[in-house]
């Protein structure tokens, strides 16, 4: 065989071995991006309506933590991307859009859901009923009844799966000036959430209940007239991450009128597409979230978040202006309880499911007042940033 043939051989073998080589490499290049897709996390859009400082903020940035902790480096891996005042702080627009599928899920403030047709959630803020965490802690914990009964009414008569409750903070009422007494609130204008029961609350204080979306608040405290509000329900961490003490607010009074808290749901079609393994993780996510989230509001606790809210606004950290905190006498406590007698007597009244849970809630209470439970106090602002305390 002459030279010029084997050598003609030796490319033709070449070659050949060169587009096995290439098919092979191509083969891997397929399969690694294969194994690439099949390990990709799945994207998933929740919404909150405060800043990502507010207790919804640092509870649902613990909630995607443990999700997507707890998937990593699966096939099921979950990225969850959270969006802080979502809809310019619009609680009614989440909650229509997780209903209707534009956005995954989010964490819904409980006093909304009435716009849904859904009043599960109503005794959480009938006025004055849960006034402490001590006794919220037993109300909103996934691990506690009632929770579990308000969570699976909202699952069963609506396009979302409740997965769990977190606290947002105990209200009161953030003003543009202190006031002497209770009866200063007739005719202010106070901005409250898009919730038919709040407003019942405020108006029967005497005030004029204004509804808007968070991101208007700090607007209408700045303004004159009929767009302008005199103050709004608000508890600490809100006002300061907020920022409302740089739009006008300079007076807190400590009411624990009721908490705040937010249901953590997924749009139903959303969850029936998740595996079991990314179901099971954003349970997982939300199942201690209500203990969570009150620690972060807990002021006994001097390195708590809310703990750095109230000292913030005492000092006027960040040259921001500061705010006076004012404590209801016992005889103005009371008159809070009788104007307010009317609206629990109204909401119980007319709707049996909030009177069951008003009940369950109140037998809690009843017990924590015989063990003589400790009150956390929901405010605790150091002496010199307490004011005179508001009369009757």
């Amino acid at each position: 065989m002459t030279a010029p043939m084997v050598h003609s051989r030796i490319l033709k073998r070449v070659a050949v071995l060169g587009v096995a080589a290439a098919a092979f490499a191509g083969l891997s290049a397929g399969a690694a991006m294969s194994a690439q897709r099949q390990f990709a996390a799945q994207s998933l859009d929740f919404g909150y309506v405060t800043g990502a400082a507010h207790p919804y903020g640092l509870a649902m940035a613990q909630f995607k933590k443990i999700a997507e902790s707890e998937t990593a480096g699966t096939p099921d891996a979950l990225s969850i991307h959270l969006t802080a005042i979502y809809g310019g702080g619009d609680d009614v627009k989440l909650l229509d859009d997780i209903a209707g599928g534009a956005e995954a899920g989010g964490a819904v403030s409980t006093a909304v859901f009435p716009t849904a047709g859904i009043k599960a959630f109503n005794a959480l803020q009938l006025p004055g009923l849960i006034n402490s965490y001590q006794l919220e802690s037993k109300v909103i914990s996934n691990s506690g009844g009632i929770a579990s009964r308000m969570l699976s009414i909202v699952t069963k008569n609506t396009k979302l799966t409740a997965l769990g409750l977190l606290e947002g903070g105990m209200r009161g009422i953030a003003l543009r000036q202190p006031l002497t007494s209770l009866s200063q609130l007739k005719g202010m204008k106070i901005r409250t959430p898009q919730s038919p029961l709040i407003a019942d609350i405020y108006s029967a204080l005497g005030a004029t209940p204004l509804a808007l979306r968070l991101g208007d608040v700090a607007q209408a405290l700045g303004a004159t007239g009929a767009n302008a509000v005199d103050g709004l329900d608000a508890n600490s961490g809100l006002v300061r991450v907020q920022n409302f003490n740089g739009a006008g607010v300079r007076d807190f009074v400590v009411a624990n009128t009721f908490p705040f808290p937010a249901a953590v749901v997924v749009n139903d079609n959303v969850w029936n597409g998740l595996t079991p393994a990314q179901q099971k993780a954003l349970k997982d996510g939300a199942a201690n979230l209500a203990q969570y989230s009150l620690s972060v509001n807990d002021t006994s606790n001097p390195a708590s978040p809310t703990s750095a809210a109230v000292a913030a606004l005492c000092s006027g950290a960040g040259n921001r202006p500061k705010v006076q905190y004012q404590q209801l006498t016992t005889p103005a406590l009371k008159a809070f309880d009788k104007a307010e007698a009317k609206v629990i007597k109204k909401y119980t009244a007319k709707d049996k499911q909030t009177a069951a849970f008003y009940t369950a809630i109140l037998k809690k209470k009843v017990a924590l007042r015989k063990a003589g439970s400790f009150i956390t106090p929901t405010e605790n602002p150091p002496p010199s940033c307490v004011g005179a305390p508001v009369l009757p």
